[in-house]
């Protein structure tokens, strides 16, 4: 519990600054973390295994960020947003090609598989950030609101799980508890409730609500997604990157999920 707190007061100011700063130092602070989560990604399907096509993968992983970044804070769709379009229609066609040339018909269309779900996942998923932080004039308070809310529900979680926790709420991660993923959704609410008095008074109580279920769901579930990979590839964490804690896809797992949900609910419902 102690190393605990001790990685979140070192990590939080860090991310807090990376937030604060926003555009060029945003974008390398994001594609560090994709980077990472990506070695880690393909690390764990290859144990499973799969044979991703990891130098490409990473690439493309790069672009689509990137490419979402010079789009601005338009809505990051296949229908609205040419140059990630661009990136993903070239990758697919790429990726084909490069199997029909190697000609290996025992790992072609798993490796197509596994190589495609690591770009969305590891980078189209996680590239909500940057739409999330270039939203204006408020990007900086609405990115500082999705982590504080899911840093604190989790944790809180985490502690009731622990300390109340009785009925298991998935075979995926058995120490997962029902009374926690309660406990998690109620603390999401009340810190959406805290955002809107101190910072972002445009949400009424019907967004408090529904953003702080949403985000409280969508985060345990992008961490049972991540448990189920590590299960698959028995293994207990991503990686050993951080002592104790695991691997930097154990750090997002829960925004991954949480970041496009949380875009899209004030994309339609807020802005």
């Amino acid at each position: 519990m102690l190393n605990r707190i001790l990685l979140s007061v070192i990590l939080i100011p860090v991310v807090c600054v990376a937030v604060y700063l926003g555009f060029i130092p945003f974008l390398v602070f994001i594609c560090a973390i994709c980077f990472l989560s990506a070695y880690e990604f393909w690390t764990l399907v290859e144990k499973i295994g799969f044979y991703p096509r990891k130098t490409f993968g990473n690439i493309v992983i790069l672009l689509i960020v990137i490419s979402i970044f010079f789009n601005g804070s338009k809505m990051a769709s296949l229908i609205s947003n040419e140059a990630t379009s661009l990136v993903f229609t070239l990758s697919v066609l790429l990726l084909f090609i490069y199997e029909v040339i190697r000609f290996d018909i025992r790992t072609a269309l798993p490796s197509l598989a596994i190589t495609f779900l690591g770009v969305i996942y590891i980078g189209w998923l996680p590239g909500h950030f940057i739409l999330i932080r270039d939203i204006m004039p408020d990007g900086f308070k609405y990115t500082i609101v999705l982590l504080a809310t899911v840093w604190i529900a989790d944790s809180v979680a985490y502690f009731i799980g622990t300390a109340y926790g009785v009925h298991p709420l998935s075979r995926v991660s058995p120490k997962k508890t029902i009374e926690g993923s309660i406990a998690s959704v109620v603390a999401s609410i009340l810190t959406i409730l805290i955002a809107k008095i101190f910072f972002l008074k445009g949400l009424n109580h019907s967004d408090i609500f529904f953003i702080g279920v949403l985000v409280s769901i969508s985060a345990q579930f992008g961490d049972l997604a991540e448990s189920l990979i590590k299960r698959s590839a028995g293994v207990k964490d991503s990686s050993k990157l951080i002592k104790n804690h695991g691997g930097m896809l154990d750090k997002l797992d829960s925004f991954i999920f949480a970041a496009p949900v949380y875009y899209y609910y004030l994309k339609f419902f807020v802005l």
